[in-house]
């Protein structure tokens, strides 16, 4: 079992603004690095409604390249993957449908008028060999810390993977270049 405790997980202040919450946990409990939610859905490209969620994630190559911060992406993780990453300290962020854990996954993908699914970025916090505890912007009630007995949402892998392999089991994340993570950049197997 691996278990990330986050220090200050938030809760997203508008209904469409969860990227750059999401984001905001992430580099506050990964990396140490306080940023306001302004700040961050600037660097995102956030507009009223939300964000494209994957090109989001790579318009923060600009502003966290000057502060030697380099974003990761990576097509079909897998549970090995991800247990690394947060063996390391490092918070992966994917995507999934909306209506995730109240939902069963269909066998097939929703679309909107234009083509694409709405998707919502959550962290996986914790994995064992059956379950993955997730921290979800979304849902409001947490407390100061988010320890494993306070976790709203754990799936079952099988379950996690199913939802996952609508966004290829895609995952991105974070890396201060001074950090003791940087060994991650060598792993073959994150090689984008």
């Amino acid at each position: 079992m691996v278990f990330f405790e986050l220090k200050s997980p938030f809760h997203q202040p508008e209904p469409d603004s969860c990227v750059p919450t999401t984001l905001k946990v992430i580099f506050a409990n990964q990396l140490n690095l306080q940023k306001s939610i302004a700040t961050i859905k600037k660097w995102c490209g956030w507009q009223r409604g939300g964000v494209v969620p994957f090109s989001s994630i790579r318009r923060l190559d600009e502003p966290l390249s000057k502060l030697k911060i380099s974003v990761f992406e990576k097509s079909n993780c897998t549970d090995k993957e991800i247990t690394r990453l947060l063996e390391n300290g490092v918070l992966p962020l994917i995507y999934f449908r909306m209506n995730y854990y109240t939902e069963p996954a269909s066998n097939e993908l929703e679309v909107d008028e234009e083509g694409t699914k709405f998707y919502h970025p959550i962290v996986p916090v914790g994995l064992d060999n059956e379950k993955v505890y997730i921290y979800d912007s979304f849902l409001t009630g947490y407390g100061k810390t988010l320890p494993k007995e306070e976790v709203k949402i754990v799936l079952n892998l099988p379950v996690f993977f199913k939802e996952w392999q609508y966004t290829f089991n895609k995952a991105f994340w974070f890396i201060a270049e001074k950090s003791k993570n940087k060994q991650l950049l060598e792993f073959e197997e994150f090689k984008k």
